[in-house]
């Protein structure tokens, strides 16, 4: 089956995309060309439509099923298929409406080509790369499918397709609101019901009350958690202290509803007549303006700013931003990155020494046992009876070893010792029993 590849632009901006390809299906090649096609129609999405608005705003009226591609919310209609997926442009945040489907009557093999294509369709390209999973960092991820259940990505990519579905559900909530007045003549003012009048978190019992008010299934936000709370005395889940009667608002001068830091929900507020409303989220990608719903700077809960200024996908910031980089200058410093024996603390683990390396090149390596083979040479406490040295308890400096008063501070003990070349020491060539460096001897007698 041949598929040939061409765009055709309209002016009112979108791309037909007919595609066909040689397909080897089972194995087995497709010997005669098929007059079938496979068609991806590209339109924007300027007002961040959800899939299903999306289909509904083409005058559809059946009952799509729900799906995911790559991790972005879609819907299919028999043999069409919509994907609202965003497009990250020079710090641009863009979201697309992508439309695939095929003709009618198309052979079994068409229909195969289609669900592959579907399976194996991936969005954002630019965003390859990994991080952690949050609960999990010793997981790597790209997408929330890589993480374990509960748990979510902190890849740039994840924090995409989060922001694209935050935005197709604010203007859900902002269009069911907005039907709401046009009943009524005001907006919701939860003057009684909530835990503070005129507001509400996604993550309050309220925000039921809210749905139930404008006849709304109100969507939750796709993390929907409070950061820390701080003191006790306040539940962890909505951060509201029953006994004071107070939210955990880190400022509580503030006229705004103030979340704690590294939280993720959707906020809706008004005033008292219900004259005028806010609704948000605390978007992740930090590319969302507040006009299209970021909190950025509507509540002081701010978007995450990650910084990770060595390209190597881990940040400075941590929390939201993953597992901190220890080193934001050198791409080969990061959390769980392999020890170089570069005397550099590689996997941001604490510890400046390289585990398993001898880095002061005293014979004796941090994280490792040491085979040391001269053992006439001394024994002392810290020998081990068959023939092993303990790890090295400070690797950056030479004179600080298992054995340290006998087998290897031996410069200016009249003794000329011969060192095996497999124990990284340095043999003497001479010994007048002055340690001083400079004497003209014992100077390359010394350890290095």
């Amino acid at each position: 089956m041949t598929f040939i590849l061409s765009f055709l632009e309209r002016r009112w901006r979108y791309f037909i995309a007919l595609i066909f390809m040689l397909a080897i299906i089972a194995g087995q090649a497709v010997a005669s060309p098929s007059s079938d096609a496979i068609a991806i129609r590209v339109i924007p999405n300027p007002n961040h439509y959800s899939p299903l608005r999306g289909y509904k705003e083409q005058k559809f009226t059946s009952s799509p099923q729900s799906i995911v591609i790559d991790g972005y919310e879609a819907v299919r209609d028999g043999r069409t298929v919509y994907v609202n997926a965003a497009n990250i442009a020079n710090d641009n945040f863009y979201t697309n409406i992508y439309i695939i489907s095929y003709n009618q009557d198309a052979a079994g093999d068409t229909v195969d080509i289609f669900g592959q294509i579907l399976i194996h369709w991936k969005f954002n390209t630019n965003l390859a790369a990994a991080n952690f999973c949050e609960a999990n960092n010793a997981t790597n991820c790209l997408t929330n499918s890589d993480c374990p259940k509960n748990d979510y990505c902190l890849s740039a990519k994840a924090k995409a397709i989060r922001d694209t579905k935050r935005l197709a559900d604010l203007k859900d909530i902002k269009t069911a609101l907005e039907n709401y007045k046009q009943a009524k003549g005001y907006y919701p003012a939860l003057s009684a019901g909530s835990y503070m009048a005129n507001k509400t978190i996604s993550v309050w019992p309220s925000w039921k009350t809210l749905s139930g008010e404008i006849s709304f299934n109100m969507p939750l936000d796709p993390i929907n958690k409070l950061g820390a709370c701080g003191a006790e005395g306040y539940d962890p889940i909505t951060c509201w202290d029953e006994k004071e009667k107070k939210f955990a608002d880190p400022d509580p001068l503030n006229n705004e509803l103030n979340l704690p830091d590294g939280s993720h929900a959707y906020i809706y507020t008004t005033n008292a007549a219900g004259a005028s409303y806010n609704i948000c989220a605390n978007t992740e990608s930090g590319l969302i303006a507040p006009a299209d719903g970021s909190c950025l700077e509507n509540i002081s809960m701010n978007a995450v700013t990650c910084t990770d200024a060595d390209n190597d996908s881990y940040n400075l910031e941590g929390g939201g931003c993953g597992p901190i980089d220890c080193d934001d200058a050198k791409n080969f410093i990061y959390p769980g990155a392999n020890e170089s024996c570069d005397t550099f603390d590689n996997n941001c683990n604490g510890n400046i020494i390289d585990e398993g390396c001898d880095d002061d090149r005293d014979g004796y390596c941090d994280g490792s046992m040491r085979i040391y083979n001269n053992t006439s040479m001394c024994l002392n406490t810290n020998f081990i009876s068959n023939g092993m040295y303990g790890d090295d308890c400070n690797d950056s400096n030479a004179g600080i070893h298992p054995g340290a008063g006998c087998a290897y501070t031996y410069c200016g003990d009249s003794i000329i010792q011969n060192i095996p070349e497999n124990d990284d020491g340095i043999a003497e060539a001479c010994d007048d029993g002055n340690a001083a460096s400079g004497d003209g001897c014992d100077e390359n007698c010394q350890i290095e």
